[in-house]
């Protein structure tokens, strides 16, 4: 729906002229292609393939997010809330997906886990993700893509709730990033400058 609202705005004629849409042209058509490749490629059990395209789908990702300066620079509302939230929202997902495309397809070889459990590897992926949480808490104060984030290990948690460790786990990191939420808001509220009225 997000990716939608965006195709609309950017057709726009007063979107024509804007530099910002224009830098990541491109890059939203390549995203768009890998990510309808990875559902072809899952459907059809090619989780290999699936892993190597849901990555290049992450990087076209990320460097939307960087070339639009989410986080970093002022823009209109609009463009704000039709653009940037989406992609926000759509990179926190795939930052999500990412982990656990990775997961399945280890699952699916029957990787040993280097003889470790899956207990203390699940606790290892919520501190990776638990440091990128803080990295976009800290250079971004991007609320959207942290609150994918709160959204996953809420549903982690419910998934896994009869499975203790699992479950306490996958809330004390929900606990951390809403204080990244909040720690965010407050520095977007008392840093900020006024956004600029027109493009």
């Amino acid at each position: 729906l997000g990716l939608v609202v965006y195709g609309v705005y950017q057709a726009l004629p007063a979107q024509a002229d804007n530099p910002r849409l224009a830098a990541v042209d491109r890059l939203v058509i390549l995203s768009s292609l890998a990510n309808l490749t990875w559902i072809f490629l899952w459907h059809y059990e090619q989780f290999l393939l699936s892993v190597l395209v849901i990555f290049v789908l992450l990087v076209s990702l990320i460097a939307i997010y960087v070339r639009l300066g989410i986080g970093r620079t002022r823009v209109p509302a609009a463009e704000r809330w039709l653009v940037r939230l989406v992609f926000s929202i759509y990179l926190g997902w795939v930052t999500v997906a990412s982990i656990a495309n990775v997961t399945s397809y280890l699952d699916y070889i029957g990787w040993d886990g280097l003889g470790l459990s899956d207990g203390t590897w699940l606790i290892i992926m919520l501190a990776v993700a638990l440091v990128v949480a803080g990295l976009m808490a800290w250079t971004r104060r991007d609320v959207a893509y942290l609150l994918v984030l709160v959204w996953a290990f809420i549903g982690i948690a419910v998934k896994f709730s009869d499975v203790q460790l699992v479950m306490i786990s996958a809330i004390v990191a929900t606990a951390v990033v809403a204080l990244f939420v909040g720690a965010s808001l407050f520095r977007r509220r008392t840093q900020e400058p006024p956004a600029p009225l027109v493009a």
